[in-house]
């Protein structure tokens, strides 16, 4: 059900940033952009539990930085307002896990976590640049859903015997973003940018795995209007 409702979210998403494209630019002559972006994308530590036939497993999830994109396509306002719809993909492995706890007692013996997480992001941005100089500040917000895709491993020693257990899939959730940097024209045409920006999204259920998201990212690309 909440898969269903995350992906009818995203539709309404695209196309309510799509009509208020199309209205702005029959109201005044608006520029259309496209835009390419290259992030180094630092994950935060993930809470996430197994919930094993034997025992439930908890601990945090240590993901690993990797660099990611995002293309979007918008149309500006003449006052530096900017609306669009942004792809992004991001993926990462899992490095290994702390803190893990057995039922709530912590594990005395070993624990091994493997895997990986990728993740597909559609959102609805709205972004604003001040002033009227070479460079100019901006900030931005964005709303809409992200797909992971992921698979993990674990084997845990404990007295109960060795847990072990695989989960693979995928899951739709709601996600969000806030975004801050600088931009630069380097043409008539055609603009820099660089900055960051902290992606979250809903907890997303695989099988028995259960684990949140969240990740920081610094952002460089290059904006091309037409």
């Amino acid at each position: 059900m909440f898969r269903r409702g995350a992906r009818i979210t995203a539709v309404g998403l695209v196309a309510a940033t799509l009509a208020s494209s199309n209205a702005f630019a029959e109201e005044a002559d608006l520029q259309w952009y496209a835009s390419l972006s290259a992030l180094y994308d630092m994950p935060s530590d993930s809470a996430a539990r197994l919930d094993h036939s034997r025992a439930t497993v908890a601990g945090d999830i240590r993901l690993s930085d990797e660099v990611a994109f995002a293309l979007a396509l918008g149309v500006e306002t003449e006052r530096g307002l900017r609306v669009e719809l942004e792809v992004a993909s991001r993926s990462t492995d899992i490095k290994g896990a702390s803190g893990v706890r057995l039922d709530g007692a912590p594990v005395p013996g070993g624990v091994t976590l493997a895997g990986d997480l990728k993740t597909w992001t559609l959102m609805a941005n709205l972004r604003h640049a001040f002033g009227e100089g070479s460079f100019r500040p901006y900030v931005g917000v964005g709303l809409g859903f992200a797909r992971h895709d992921g698979e993990a491993t674990l084997d845990v020693t404990s007295p109960l015997g060795t847990i072990s257990g695989t989960d693979s899939g995928d899951d739709d959730v709601i996600a969000y973003q806030v975004m801050v940097g600088v931009e630069g024209d380097i043409g008539e045409n055609m603009m820099v940018f660089a900055g960051f920006r902290h992606l979250r999204s809903g907890d997303l259920e695989i099988e028995s795995f259960t684990a949140d998201y969240a990740t920081t990212s610094i952002d460089v690309g290059i904006r091309m209007s037409f």
